[in-house]
C-alpha cells in the first residue's frame, strides 16, 4: 500500500473489494480490488473519484467523459473498461483491467535511458494503440510516460498499455476546460497546443516523439528549470538532434529523421497518422 493510503473503502457497488491502493492523483485514487461476484471479472482497478471533488462537475463530467471514452475503444494497448457506475453517496467509479506492471516513467527513472531495440518496441506499440483511438475519434491530450504501463508478457516480452483518459478530446464533443487553459504535462505538449491553435491526432504523435527521445538519450529535448521555461523552449528553440545528446547509441539517420519529424513544430510537418508514424518506425534501419 502507498505511503499516507488512505483507510480502505468499504465494498463498492456491492461486489468490488478494495484491497490495496495502486495509484494516488489530484482527481481519484486507484485501487487494486477484486469483483466478488460470481463469474465476475476477478482482479480490477477501481479508480473512485475524491470524496471532497464529489460535488465538483468538472470532475465529475471529466469522469464521464473517461467512460465515454474507453466504451469506444477495444484495443490491446489501450487499458479495457470493464465496469463503471455510482457508489454510495452519488460517487462515479470505474472498474478497469488491472495492470500488473510499471509504467515507463518507473523505468526511465530507474535505468535512465533504455536499449534502443526496447524503446523502439515500447513506442511503436503506443502508436498501435494510438492508431486504435484516434479511429474511434479520440485524442489523448495527456500522452507521457507516467501514462504507459509495461506489463510483461508470457513470452518474455512486454506489452505497453495507454492510461489515464481523463483529460482526452473525443472529435465533435465541447471542451471541459475553460477556453484558453491548456491541459496536460507541459515536456509533452505539442507547440500548437501551447500557442491555443487548436490540437488533432498529430498532437498526440509529438508526445511519442518526445517519449521516444527521452527513452534513447535519457532527456527530454526541452528541459526547461520550470514549466515556463520549458514551453517557451518548446515554442522558441529548434530541439537538439538526438544523435548530439547521445552519440554513444549508433542511432541512424532513418530513426532520427523519424523522431525529429514528429517534434516538428508544425503538425503539418509530422507523419499524417499515428498508422504512418509506425510504418515508418518499423522501416527505419
Amino acid at each position: 500500500m502507498l505511503p499516507g493510503s488512505p483507510q480502505i473503502p468499504d465494498k463498492v457497488a456491492g461486489r468490488y473489494q478494495p484491497i490495496r491502493m495502486v495509484g494516488r492523483g489530484a482527481v481519484a485514487d486507484v485501487w487494486e480490488a477484486r469483483d466478488e461476484q460470481p463469474g465476475g471479472h476477478g482482479e480490477v482497478a477501481l479508480k473512485l473519484i475524491h470524496t471532497r471533488l464529489a460535488s465538483d462537475e468538472d470532475t465529475r463530467l471529466r469522469f464521464e467523459r473517461e467512460v465515454e471514452t474507453l466504451r469506444k475503444i477495444r484495443h490491446p494497448n489501450v487499458v479495457a473498461l470493464l465496469d463503471f457506475g455510482i457508489r454510495r453517496g452519488g460517487m462515479p467509479f470505474l472498474a478497469l483491467e488491472f495492470l500488473r506492471g510499471r509504467s515507463l516513467l518507473h523505468e526511465l527513472a530507474r535505468e535512465k535511458r533504455l536499449p534502443l531495440p526496447r524503446a523502439r518496441a515500447i513506442a511503436h506499440q503506443v502508436l498501435s494503440g494510438l492508431t486504435g483511438a484516434h479511429a474511434a475519434g479520440v485524442i489523448h491530450r495527456d500522452l507521457k510516460p507516467g501514462n504507459v504501463v509495461l506489463v510483461p508478457d508470457s513470452r518474455g516480452g512486454e506489452r505497453a498499455v495507454l492510461v489515464d483518459f481523463g483529460l482526452v478530446a473525443l472529435a465533435g464533443a465541447p471542451g471541459i476546460t475553460q477556453q484558453g487553459n491548456v491541459v496536460g504535462s507541459p515536456s509533452y505538449i505539442a507547440p500548437e497546443r501551447l500557442r491555443g491553435e487548436g490540437f488533432d491526432e498529430r498532437s498526440d504523435l509529438y508526445a511519442v516523439g518526445v517519449m521516444l527521445f527521452e527513452m534513447i538519450t535519457g532527456q527530454r529535448p526541452f528541459g526547461g528549470a520550470s514549466p515556463d521555461e520549458t514551453i517557451i523552449l518548446t515554442l522558441t528553440t529548434h530541439p537538439p538532434y538526438p544523435s548530439e545528446v547521445a552519440p554513444d547509441v549508433g542511432l541512424s539517420q532513418e530513426l532520427e529523421d523519424v523522431i525529429m519529424r514528429a517534434l516538428d513544430k508544425s503538425p503539418q510537418g509530422r507523419a499524417a497518422s499515428a498508422a504512418t508514424m509506425a510504418t515508418e518506425l518499423a522501416a527505419a534501419r
